[in-house]
């Protein structure tokens, strides 16, 4: 007997959401294999002319074979040249982006470093100004109470008018 589901109506979710535009999206392993792949190594030989060699190359051969037995014999799957390669490309991802973004980064923050400096000059002057202004301000005060007192004393001291404790009337 078949089972047959029932069709999605309101308030009920389809059994699949519809596929997003675009490709599909990769399985994490498939990226992982991208990145990563380790290629079994072969067990190193020396090369069958060695004699025939001059002195310079058959020193670099016996260096070349003693350094892929010890490869062969540290990772014999690969694993340890796949590491190297992958932090070699990793290196020079990070060195290409460090001498690309770290140049205008550091321009930009010292621009902004100058930026804020020149704001913290302009605002420790305004301080200073607002700090000294209240004694000016005093001063002024007091020097303008003080010539509206003298004009005021002038402006009631009348000529013609005389003390009553005049002596010479």
């Amino acid at each position: 007997m078949q089972t047959t589901h029932p069709e999605p109506g309101p308030g009920r979710p389809p059994d699949h959401p519809p596929a997003l535009p675009g490709p599909e999206p990769r399985a994490a392993r498939e990226t992982t294999r991208w990145f990563w792949n380790p290629a079994p190594l072969d067990k190193p030989a020396i090369d069958p002319d060695l004699v025939q060699l001059g002195w310079p190359e058959r020193c670099a051969e016996v260096v070349r074979h003693a350094v892929l037995s010890l490869e062969h014999w540290l990772s014999r799957g690969g694993w340890l040249r796949e590491w190297i390669r992958l932090n070699l490309w990793l290196g020079v991802f990070l060195l290409v982006a460090a001498l690309v973004i770290v140049p205008p980064v550091t321009a930009l923050l010292e621009g902004v470093r100058d930026w804020t400096d020149l704001l913290g000059a302009t605002i420790g002057n305004i301080n200073v100004a607002v700090a000294t202004l209240p004694p000016i301000v005093l001063a002024l005060a007091t020097g303008f109470v003080v010539v509206k007192l003298i004009q005021r004393h002038r402006g009631n001291r009348r000529p013609d008018r005389r003390h009553p404790y005049d002596p010479y009337d």
